[in-house]
């Protein structure tokens, strides 16, 4: 049944369009048309993000629609498109145009999303109770931790915008700023591919394929909105080749992109080159595929004039329907037990609803905001008339420099947390070398980066407990546990080798969290460049079943690690302790269904090895000379 909501979809798109033959449509891509693509694009996201949760990532077959599960790239790229167009048309045709372009562009997409990161908060809060700290929640609030998943377009956009003023302003010469903004686009996509993924449920600025895998279209927007008269003059000359050519390529490359994901994808199991060139493959080929269906959008535009009220509406509302649907599908119908098409109706129906109530205030106190500090406003010639202008002059001074500040300072504040590990590297390295020299068993010491707490942006430094030394190595123990998993995911005899818990460890997300000078210095051991504790080297490191209790890092038990609180007598009264069971591997080897683990209690014992949440400590070996 829900293979039903594509096809009502494009009955609505194309109810009452209108044909042009062999000329050109007088609509072809103007600012309604755009708006009214973008309205369909943003059901058709939708739709993407409801597949992906029935289908299990295209795993479970839907029918036809779960095709959508690897295309929704296609339709945030037409987002990209039409922005980086909508900025060189205007930039073109209207003279004035980058006076008050902050002013005018920051507040039409900021405003709602911070007022739907408010209302996630809120949520957030009526669901699960008051579990983030203030400082968590005004993070969420200004989206330097998004609450809202499909926030990170906000983001990314303004990051352009802001990029995009400052090179047309102060560069004369537009192809010259142009060719400097697309590759500004490219260093954010190639930054974004290096990143990794967020462990947990927070997603952290540039983190995911999404960020970066249909971002190449606002470039080629930027580029069309240049060249417009020239590109459409081509197409126009050989359009009943080359419509039927893109149509065969969009379709096609829809399902080339699937089979890149699956066959190559974004997510490395191994430390090994092919991690990198699994994600430049699929890059490519998705990249490749944004940039045909977008192109066969626009021929099909250049043709078709699409135009009726709902379409209007939606385009009205599609930034605010963006952000909101996935309050939705996740928090508010994520648990609900019903089939998938009522799943669908619900949540297509509520998310509309409610926009249609938000866009009211979003769209009310973002013009009023634009207004405010756009609009000279007049005064009488007289003494108080004059004081009411200065004063009216400083208000919405200082109402543009705090909306600009706000967003400038998060942007700085989150790179901080980025780049504060690369400025710092050479210092951190060799304080940690000396300390490492000196240390003797059981002593305390850092090495390397690890997002062990989210209320701080970025990897904050990770703290090991040496536990053995060689004539030129030093074995260290993660203090805390990092993360969780099962020690496999099927119910099988395996031993470290074969286990799933020594891939997931060893990838290149996890060793980038070792600077370059660090990175050196790992010592590898039997292909390993971390590891965890033997049963016997547990009883061994550790004398008492107390000295086994591990705590766990902050970001570890946001995400849901197994952790339980226990109490112990002291001479002055009861402390409380908050451990978990964190797993171990056999000092034999030997395969089995059942691996060891440290218990919330300290005890050594043994558990199936796919029982999943049980906390990571991982070991690593450290070269005390290069």
């Amino acid at each position: 049944m829900i293979n039903i909501f594509p096809i009502i979809l494009l009955i609505i798109t194309f109810w009452g369009v209108k044909a042009y033959g062999r000329s050109t449509s007088p609509d072809f891509f103007t600012l309604q048309q755009t708006k009214n693509i973008q309205g369909i694009a943003c059901i058709f996201v939708i739709l993407h993000h409801l597949v992906q949760q029935v289908s299990g990532y295209g795993v479970i077959n839907k029918g036809p629609v779960t095709i959508l599960n690897d295309t929704g790239i296609f339709f945030t790229a037409i987002f990209f498109f039409v922005s980086g167009y909508g900025l060189m048309i205007s930039l073109e045709t209207k003279p004035d145009y980058l006076d008050k372009f902050l002013l005018k562009r920051l507040p039409t997409v900021l405003i709602p999303f911070w007022i739907v990161n408010i209302i996630g908060v809120i949520l957030n809060i009526f669901l699960y109770g008051p579990v983030n700290s203030p400082l968590e929640n005004l993070f969420d609030i200004l989206g330097l931790t998004l609450i809202n998943s499909n926030g990170w377009f906000i983001i990314e956009i303004t990051f352009f915008y802001i990029i995009f003023f400052i090179l047309f302003k102060f560069i004369r010469k537009k192809d010259v700023a142009l060719v400097l903004m697309i590759l500004a686009v490219l260093v954010v996509i190639s930054f974004s591919s290096h990143q990794g993924h967020d462990l947990g449920e927070k997603v952290h600025w540039f983190r995911g394929e999404w960020w970066y895998n249909s971002t190449i279209t606002f470039a080629y927007g930027l580029i069309y909105g240049r060249f417009k008269k020239q590109l459409d003059s081509f197409f126009a000359s050989i359009y009943y080749f080359i419509l039927p050519l893109f149509t065969f390529l969009a379709v096609g490359m829809a399902y080339v992109c699937r089979y890149a994901t699956i066959r190559y994808g974004y997510y490395g199991a191994s430390i090994d080159t092919s991690y990198r060139q699994n994600i430049l493959i699929t890059l490519t080929v998705q990249s490749i595929g944004c940039i045909i269906f977008v192109t066969f959008i626009l021929l099909l535009n250049m043709r078709f004039t699409i135009d009726n009220k709902v379409l209007r509406y939606l385009s009205s509302i599609s930034m605010e329907l963006f952000l909101v649907h996935g309050y939705f599908i996740h928090q508010i119908f994520g648990n609900l037990k019903i089939n998938d098409f009522f799943r669908f109706c619900l949540v297509l129906l509520w998310s509309i609803v409610f926009t249609a109530i938000l866009a009211l205030a979003t769209h009310f106190i973002t013009r009023k905001f634009i207004k405010l500090v756009t609009t000279p406003k007049q005064f009488n010639d007289t003494v108080e008339g004059k004081i009411l202008a200065i004063q009216h002059k400083k208000k919405v001074q200082i109402y543009t420099i705090s909306l600009i500040s706000v967003f400038v300072l998060s942007i700085l504040f989150v790179l901080l947390g980025f780049f504060r590990r690369e400025v710092f590297a050479q210092f951190e390295y060799n304080s940690e070398m000396k300390a490492l020299a000196n240390a003797q068993i059981g002593d305390e010491v850092y090495y390397g980066h690890y997002d062990l707490n989210y209320h701080i942006i970025g990897q904050e430094r990770v703290p090991w407990i040496v536990i053995k030394k060689e004539d030129n190595s030093v074995c260290l123990l993660c203090k805390y546990g990092i993360a969780g998993s099962s020690f496999n995911q099927g119910h099988e005899e395996v031993n470290w080798e074969t286990c799933d818990l020594r891939g997931l460890l060893n990838t290149e997300v996890t060793l980038n969290s070792f600077n370059k000078y660090e990175k050196y210095n790992l010592d590898v051991r039997n292909d390993d460049v971390f590891t965890i504790l033997t049963d016997e080297e547990a009883r061994e490191i550790f004398e008492t079943d107390e000295d086994r209790l591990l705590q766990l890092c902050q970001s570890a038990s946001f995400n849901g690690v197994n952790e339980s609180l226990i109490w112990r007598a002291s001479q002055n009264g009861e402390i409380e302790y908050r451990t978990t069971w964190w797993w171990l591997r056999r000092a034999d080897n030997k395969e089995s269904d059942m691996a060891p683990f440290v218990n919330v209690n300290g005890i050594i014992s043994e558990k199936e090895v796919n029982r999943p949440d049980g906390a990571i400590r991982p070991v690593i070996w450290v070269k005390l000379e290069p």
